[in-house]
């Protein structure tokens, strides 16, 4: 049923997406659907945690590659990164449904009990990122006296914005804002690359990474 919605929202949109839609998807009575989700918003906020779910299943399959634990710290956060952009590739419209809970969770007031979970499973890369900042400060590839949380908020930010906001140009087909002449999935790579840069800079021990 989560599976069915996540497609819809997926290949839809939230607001256009009806419960009708969702258990026609599934194969299913609507009265199916809300005997296990009371509205929309409930359904929605599943597909948010299940989005989450399988970004962390991804980061836990990512840094059990052989070389991860041998990396320093700031190599550890860089790989995270371009970890979040393989995960960007196989899952792009799933950054759209992203994008649209962002905005459907604005208007449409949900209990705080229901967030407090999605938000839960939004936290559920933070021990992996702050895990690897924590090691580049103990290694010295970044600088001890770097707050963890800023960077860490720094990074996720960022990263994400940036494919929320070009998975919604992919789909949408708009490049009035960039240039026509790069593809998508270069132009996303060159902003991480920029973003990369930047944390070396402000946080790195440049010894470490010249």
């Amino acid at each position: 049923m989560v599976e069915a919605a996540f497609f819809c929202f997926c290949s839809k949109g939230i607001e256009a997406v009806s419960i009708a839609d969702v258990a026609r998807e599934a194969e299913l009575g609507e009265a199916t659907v809300y005997r296990y989700f009371t509205n929309k918003e409930t359904l929605a906020l599943a597909c948010g945690k299940r989005f989450w779910i399988m970004a962390l299943e991804f980061v836990e399959v990512w840094t059990k590659a052989p070389d991860f634990a041998n990396k320093n710290g700031m190599e550890q956060l860089e790989a995270l990164i371009w970890g979040a952009y393989g995960f960007y590739q196989q899952h792009r419209e799933a950054f759209c449904m992203i994008h649209n809970l962002d905005g459907f969770l604005v208007s449409h007031e949900l209990p705080s009990g229901q967030m407090a979970e999605y938000k839960k499973a939004m936290n559920g890369l933070r021990p992996y990122i702050c895990s690897a900042i924590e090691r580049g400060k103990n290694d010295g590839s970044i600088q001890a006296d770097t707050k963890t949380l800023e960077l860490y908020h720094a990074v996720t930010t960022g990263v994400l914005s940036f494919m929320e906001k070009l998975a919604v140009a992919s789909v949408l087909k708009t490049t009035d804002w960039l240039s026509v002449s790069v593809d998508l999935d270069r132009k996303l790579s060159l902003l991480l690359e920029l973003l990369i840069v930047g944390v070396k800079a402000s946080y790195g021990n440049l010894n470490s990474w010249l």
